[in-house]
């Protein structure tokens, strides 16, 4: 029989993670911040390599994981911060209602959705128009910024690029300088860029440099989870 387990998702698109190469400022140097995502990106995606729904908003990029479970009555009772009411799952500690199905008179069934913020919009992260694509600025630290792109295509799906692990940063250093700001407690060695705006041009440009991290297929049906309210 299985459990009701409530899963956090983890998948590529972490934006969040220190990258191997940082700049000087959000990027580009010479657009204003957005003050929301533009319309176009906004809706439900899959990601392609493992399936994780992800939802773009006006200020904000999710992931939602979608679970189904069955269970027993007496398992749901005796969990803390955790009850049936009126034919739904109430869980007082995330102030939601979980819609359930009986299968019987001891055994229920339904979907869980849980939520993992990737990115919001912020003073620490801000959102740019580059050239028909979204360049998402995160602040790390004081002059310490990642960058990572959106960019859509003709399908209106999404490719998101950021600087990681696969990044040739030699390439990096043909175009700008770096200044390397490892610290003994870094796992991998660390840079610092302050390319001028059309330095930046030719970086966004080479995929050695910004190569794709996932591409984001959109998804037409809303039905595909329940409802969410987003705070």
């Amino acid at each position: 029989m299985k459990y009701l387990i409530i899963y956090t998702a983890f998948i590529v698109l972490a934006i969040s993670c220190s990258p191997p190469v940082v700049f000087n400022d959000p990027y580009p140097i010479d657009e204003d911040n957005l003050l929301t995502i533009p319309d176009e990106y906004q809706g439900l995606y899959m990601c392609e390599s493992d399936s994780t729904l992800i939802h773009v908003g006006s200020t904000y990029i999710v992931s939602i994981e979608s679970v189904k479970f069955t269970s027993h009555i007496n398992d749901i009772n005796q969990k803390e911060n955790c009850a049936i009411v009126n034919d739904e799952i109430y869980l007082t500690e995330r102030t939601e209602c979980i819609p359930i199905k009986y299968i019987n008179d001891t055994i229920v069934e339904g979907i869980t959705n849980d939520i993992d913020t990737l990115w919001a919009l912020s003073p620490q992260s801000v959102a740019r128009n580059y050239q028909g694509n979204i360049i998402l600025s995160t602040q790390m630290k004081n002059n310490e910024w990642s960058i990572d792109i959106l960019s859509i295509d003709k399908y209106k799906n999404v490719m998101y690029r950021a600087i990681n692990e696969a990044s040739e940063i030699d390439e990096i250093e043909k175009v700008t300088p770096l200044k390397n700001i490892t610290k003994l407690t870094d796992e991998t060695p660390r840079y610092k860029v302050t390319p001028t705006q059309k330095e930046f041009d030719v970086l966004f440009q080479n995929n050695k440099v910004f190569p794709v991290c996932e591409y984001l297929i959109r998804v037409n049906s809303e039905s595909l989870i329940q409802p969410i309210i987003y705070y």
